[in-house]
C-alpha cells in the first residue's frame, strides 16, 4: 500500500543516523555501587522482603505477561525480555505478545516512584524491576511500538506516537529525543524545518470540523433544491423573479457537493496515507495533533538556540579560567632575577684609600 513510509522507502534521504551518539545520550548510565562484604553460612540473615511499588492489580498483569516467555528462564526472564527490546528483536516475542506489553508500559508516575526507590534493586519485585530495567533502554516505547508493527507486516509507527518524542529524555538535563532530532535535521540541511512555515495554517484548520463542514453543505443543497421544486410548480407568477438566482445556486450546489464528495475522498486518502483506518480517522483530530507537534517543534528549535548559547558561554568561561590558571602558574615558577650592582658607582674601598693618599682622611674618634 502507498503510505508515508512506503513512500520514504522508495525515495531514501541522503541522512545518516548516528546511532552510537543516541545510545550515549539515550542510554541510562549504570550506577556504581559499593560491594556489600558476603556473610558466612552461620551467619546468613533472613531473606529481605519484596518491595512492590505498583498497584496489585497492575503488578499482577506484568507478572503474567512476564510469565509468558518460558525461553528466557535461564538468564531471568526480566532480563532476557529487555535484552530482546534493546535489540529490536520483535520476532523473539511475537507480534501477539507484543501487542500485550504495549499496553502494559510503565505509566511517568510508575517510573517516578521506581526510580526514587533507593534500596537494592535485587530486592523490588518483578513486575517494579522489569519497569526499571525497561526504562534504561533508550526509545522503549518507540522500540516496543515499531516492533508490533514489524510483526504485523507494517514499517512504520502510528500518528498518535509522535508525542512520544518528548516522553524520551536524554541523560543530559531538558534534553529529549525531540530535541535531538530537531538538532540533526538542522545539521543535514537549513531547509529542513521550513514545513513549519509553509503548513502554519494547520492551527486554523484544526479547529475545523470536516464532518461540521459535509453536514452544512447538506443542508444548504436541501434547501436550494427544494426551494426549487415548489417554485417549479408556483402559480401566482414568482419564479421569474427569483430564476436568475435559482439558476446560480443550482449550479453552485452542484460544485459544493462535488467539492463535498472531493473533501471525503481526500480524508479517506490521508487516513491511508498514515497508516490510519479511514472509518474511525478524524481530520480535524489529525491537523490539531500535527499543530501541536510543530509547536513542540518551534519551542525545541528555541531551547536548542539557548542551550548552544549556554554551552559556548560556559565554555568561553572555562577557557579563560584555564588561561589565567596556565600565567598564575607560569609567574610562579619564574626564576628570580637578581639585580646586578651598579658600575657606575665608586668602590667604598677604593674611595677611602684614595682619601688616605691624598691626604684628606680624617679618623673620628670617640669621647668615651
Amino acid at each position: 500500500k502507498e503510505s508515508v513510509w512506503s513512500e520514504m522507502q522508495a525515495n531514501p534521504a541522503d541522512f545518516r543516523v548516528d546511532f552510537k551518539k543516541m545510545e550515549e545520550l539515550f542510554c541510562q548510565r549504570a550506577q556504581t555501587t559499593t560491594p556489600r562484604p558476603q556473610s558466612s553460612p552461620s551467619t546468613l540473615s533472613p531473606a529481605a522482603p519484596e518491595v512492590n511499588l505498583l498497584d496489585s492489580k497492575r503488578s499482577l498483569a506484568v507478572n503474567i505477561f512476564l510469565k509468558q516467555f518460558k525461553q528466557f528462564k535461564k538468564g531471568g526472564v526480566v532480563t532476557g525480555v529487555v535484552d530482546t527490546i534493546r535489540r529490536a528483536k520483535g520476532a523473539e516475542l511475537g507480534a501477539e505478545k507484543l501487542r500485550g506489553l504495549s499496553r502494559l508500559l510503565p505509566e511517568k508516575h510508575e517510573l517516578e516512584a521506581i526510580k526514587s526507590y533507593s534500596g537494592s534493586p535485587a530486592q523490588l519485585g518483578h513486575a517494579e524491576l522489569f519497569f526499571l530495567k525497561l526504562s534504561e533502554v533508550p526509545g522503549y516505547a518507540l522500540r516496543v511500538e515499531a516492533m508490533a508493527a514489524t510483526r504485523s507486516n507494517a514499517v512504520g509507527f502510528r500518528l498518535n506516537a509522535l508525542p512520544k518524542l518528548l516522553d524520551t529524555r536524554a541523560n543530559k538535563p531538558r534534553f529529549t529525543f525531540l530535541h535531538y532530532i530537531v538538532e540533526e535535521a538542522q545539521k543535514s540541511s537549513k531547509d529542513a524545518l521550513t514545513f513549519l512555515t509553509e503548513l502554519s495554517y494547520l492551527h486554523d484548520v484544526a479547529r475545523l470540523s470536516v464532518e461540521g463542514l459535509e453536514e452544512d453543505v447538506r443542508v444548504l443543497v436541501k434547501e436550494i433544491r427544494q426551494l426549487n421544486e415548489k417554485l417549479k410548480v408556483d402559480q401566482h407568477g414568482i419564479r421569474p423573479h427569483f430564476q436568475e438566482f435559482l439558476e446560480a445556486a443550482l449550479r453552485e450546489v452542484d460544485d459544493l457537493e462535488k467539492l463535498a464528495a472531493k473533501v471525503r475522498e481526500s480524508w479517506t486518502r490521508l487516513a491511508l496515507h498514515f497508516c490510519e483506518d479511514p472509518l474511525k480517522f478524524q481530520p480535524e483530530e489529525c491537523f490539531k495533533l500535527f499543530s501541536d507537534f510543530f509547536t513542540k517543534i518551534k519551542q525545541t528549535i528555541k531551547d536548542n538556540e539557548q542551550r548552544h548559547k549556554q554551552e559556548e558561554r560556559m565554555a568561553k568561561r572555562e577557557a579563560e579560567k584555564s588561561v589565567s590558571t596556565l600565567r598564575r602558574g607560569s609567574r610562579l615558577s619564574a626564576p628570580v632575577r637578581r639585580t646586578p650592582p651598579r658600575t657606575d658607582e665608586p668602590c667604598l674601598v677604593d674611595q677611602l684609600m684614595q682619601e688616605i693618599r691624598s691626604g684628606t682622611f680624617n679618623l673620628r674618634r670617640s669621647d668615651g
